[in-house]
């Protein structure tokens, strides 16, 4: 059985966050993983300008709805159109 796991990356410092790990994403998984990223205490997101995105369906108008409202500045989604390098896989 494949395992999904959400990573983010902080470019500056280059470290690795697990945001989430699952058996089959979903919408409700997104919007609570949207929330963590977000939350307003200790989410990954704070005090970060930009998110870059790839166009995945699993990323969709509300989490990007969610993830933008919480305290990126407007217009801070950034979406990958189409690069030949970017790779769909992480590894150690």
């Amino acid at each position: 059985m494949p395992y999904y796991v959400l990573v983010v990356i902080e470019l500056s410092s280059r470290k690795v966050h697990i945001a989430g790990i699952t058996s089959g994403p979903h919408s409700a998984f997104m919007m609570q993983i949207g929330r963590n990223l977000t939350d307003p205490m200790d989410g990954f997101l704070l005090g970060k300008r930009f998110l870059v995105l790839d166009r995945d369906k699993k990323f969709t108008a509300k989490f990007r709805e969610l993830v933008d409202g919480g305290g990126l500045s407007p217009n801070s989604l950034l979406t990958i159109t189409q690069s030949a390098t970017i790779k769909g896989s992480a590894t150690s």
